[in-house]
């Protein structure tokens, strides 16, 4: 079975890193382990990224999603159309072995495939089975979640009727079959989510590995990449440290605002995944820029803050209520303009700011000058 690596840097030393240990790992199971390069949907539109195999999707579709999709349905194509092949293997260059579960991982990635062969037709290697993960997911679809029904637990696999993430995975032929006549023109989320959904009409039989046998880098707590990168330092493997944070401290500079990604950084929501990764999922675009759930929490800061000062500072910080009003929406601007002055100076994510200051302003501005003015 042939693996890919899908990746926007084929060419890169840590890609290499990469392939090569994934090959080494799995102890025969794999015949080659190779990039396929990525789609790259940085700086576009969801118009210029989306493509037959696609669909257009919606209006406020995340670009990143179509980008996603539109990479992994061409390292389908590549697997299975002109091939004899009948499961393949795919890999996001954000996978991660972590150095804990490398004694045994060729034995149960045998395991896990035999266990599958004929029970599966999408094998996760690397999954959340939270349920808020999905439901997160679900989001940016516009679309409730969709759950597949629980199936019977096996030695090294199982069917948790939940399972979002497409880092690691095989799919097989009849898989790949059943997403290019459902899937394929019709792309309205995140790929995972559109096979759950799959799985749970019934089209596909999706199964995950147990334990986990790929972890993200993305995803992962800061603790757990520096542990990584720790363990193979420890190892003199300077070259799969670096390969080991890498991924998630590039996400992590992505992330806004990034002090408050910072510290969100290291605190885990679920098995694997920190609050950073899930606070800075893209739900949907506007004017180019991608809106996540920090933008909703900076939305109800707004609304608390406002609350709070109606309950307990209204008419009380001075004789004039307009006056009080005007400094509050002051110190809350303030607040957030030194909070994001990184993202501004360092980043220059001039309209990410904007945007977020809308979201954290517009609530108290009209609360507190909808009144007629006083002095």
């Amino acid at each position: 079975m042939e693996a890919r690596v899908i990746t926007l840097n084929p060419e890169s030393e840590r890609l290499g890193i990469l392939c090569k240990r994934l090959l080494g790992l799995a102890g025969g199971a794999f015949a080659s382990v190779a990039p396929f390069p990525a789609t790259d949907g940085r700086g576009k539109t969801a118009k210029a990224v989306a493509t037959d195999r696609t669909g257009p999707g919606f209006p406020l579709i995340p670009v990143a999603s179509l980008a996603i999709a539109d990479s992994h349905m061409r390292a389908w194509e590549a697997a299975f159309d002109g091939t004899n092949a009948s499961r393949a293997a795919f890999f996001e260059d954000d996978a991660m072995v972590r150095r804990a579960d490398e004694a045994g991982f060729a034995e149960r990635l045998a395991g896990a495939l035999e266990e599958s062969a004929s029970s599966a037709d999408v094998l996760m290697l690397g999954c959340f089975s939270s349920p808020a993960m999905s439901f997160l997911v679900a989001l940016s679809g516009c679309a409730r979640p969709a759950w597949a029904p629980r199936g019977e637990a096996g030695e090294y696999t199982d069917a948790p009727g939940v399972a979002t993430g497409f880092h690691a995975y095989v799919l097989s032929r009849s898989g790949y079959y059943a997403a290019r006549e459902k899937v394929y023109g019709r792309v309205v989320s995140y790929l995972d989510y559109e096979m759950q959904k799959l799985a749970a009409m019934g089209d596909v039989r999706l199964r995950a590995a147990r334990p986990l046998l790929v972890h993200q880098t993305s995803t992962a707590t800061a603790t757990e990449r520096a542990a990584e990168s720790t363990a193979a330092a420890a190892r003199e493997d300077p070259q799969g440290a670096a390969a080991a944070f890498a991924g998630g401290s590039s996400s992590s500079r992505s992330s806004f605002p990034a002090l408050v990604s910072h510290c969100l950084d290291d605190l885990p929501l679920g098995d694997h995944v920190s609050a950073r990764y899930v606070t800075n999922v893209e739900l949907f675009t506007i004017f180019g820029v991608a809106f996540t759930p920090m933008y909703i929490a900076l939305a109800a800061v707004g609304f608390l803050y406002t609350l709070l000062f109606i309950l307990l500072a209204a008419g009380r910080l001075s004789d004039s209520p307009r006056a009080a009003r005007a400094l509050a929406v002051k110190v809350l601007a303030g607040l957030y303009a030194a909070l994001a002055l990184p993202d501004v100076i360092v980043y220059r994510r001039w309209r990410e700011f904007l945007l977020g200051g809308a979201a954290l302003l517009v609530i108290p501005l009209c609360v507190f000058f909808a009144s007629p003015a006083q002095r």
